[in-house]
């Protein structure tokens, strides 16, 4: 096999193709399970994934709106929204960073 150009990337092989396609087998799994989960619970799809993410955020402190935002793949203010949202909902209780 030819080496590549420089600065160019290798051509992904059959095999990366094929981890690929397991991943993103698992991450529809995943979503098809979160949703799932939401939707027995009376919850939305979103409001599942936060509290996913509250609930797998490490260590004892729980996790800024920032974190959430960086979890959830969404803006700050969105995020905010959405816990706002969430504790209006009595699913989670905003407490003040000292």
């Amino acid at each position: 096999m030819p080496e590549p150009k420089r600065g160019s990337l290798p051509q992904p092989t059959a095999q990366d193709f094929q981890h690929l396609l397991a991943f993103r087998v698992g991450l529809r799994r995943f979503q098809n399970w979160s949703e799932n989960q939401a939707r027995s619970a009376g919850l939305t799809h979103v409001q599942h994934q936060l509290l996913v993410a509250v609930k797998g955020h490490p260590g004892d402190v729980a996790p800024t709106v920032g974190e959430l935002a960086s979890y959830l793949l969404l803006r700050h203010h969105s995020a905010g929204e959405l816990v706002g949202r969430a504790e209006d909902a009595g699913l989670v209780r905003r407490v003040p960073d000292a």
